[in-house]
């Protein structure tokens, strides 16, 4: 169970260079490892001919399974820490949706919240005075919107500086997506239910 998982990834025997942080040691029938802080634990192994090893990732559960036979020379936990760090920073996991605590002068509270633009993620959350800023996790088009007399967003700063926020909606009345400049927004990633900006010709993509 979990509290006997955790009771194992507690060091007890730790290798100790004395003025530095302990980087190996063992838990209960675990080898631990402490790389700058990020924890990994799992465990080496061989038999004639052949080595293994299986590492893990204590807080993404992220696990290297790595199998080989003896005349390799790479069998380093530092490589294979490197890997679940790589693995980490290319291909992570998905965080939660952002709810964002609804303001009585938004026009549009569910405009709140987590978005993408393709697999990008964008949240949106309120500002002061009815507006409502537009975040990304990659830095570059961080906007502010300002709230028009019609009742619409217009970009205020950054870079929809100008640019109309328009809202879009399903026959039911709730929101579909939004789209900025032909940036179209939706709650998913590649959302195949959005709409195509610009439109689509009936007889489809044409070259001409």
């Amino acid at each position: 169970d979990t509290a006997s998982a955790a009771e194992m990834r507690e060091p007890i025997g730790i290798s100790d260079n004395p003025g530095q942080p302990w980087t190996a040691a063992y838990g209960l029938g675990l080898q631990l490892w402490n790389n700058g802080g990020t924890h990994r634990y799992g465990h080496t192994g061989a038999m004639p001919g052949h080595w293994a090893l299986v590492l893990v990732d204590q807080e993404s559960k992220d696990v290297v399974v790595a199998l080989a036979n003896s005349t390799y020379q790479g069998h380093r936990p530092e490589f294979f820490n490197g890997l679940l760090s790589l693995l980490g920073s290319e291909n992570p996991r998905p965080r939660e949706p952002f709810r964002a605590r609804r303001r009585e002068d938004v026009a549009y509270p569910e405009l709140l919240g987590t978005w993408y633009w393709g697999p990008v993620e964008f949240r949106v959350s309120s500002g002061p005075d009815g507006r409502v800023e537009l975040n990304a996790s990659r830095p570059g088009r961080e906007s502010a919107f300002r709230r028009a007399a019609d009742g619409t967003y217009v970009g205020e700063s950054g870079y929809f500086d100008g640019e109309r926020l328009e809202v879009f909606r399903r026959d039911d009345g709730s929101l579909s997506h939004f789209e900025i400049a032909t940036f179209v927004f939706t709650r998913s990633p590649y959302d195949p239910g959005a709409a195509i900006p610009g439109g689509l010709d009936e007889r489809g993509w044409d070259a001409g």
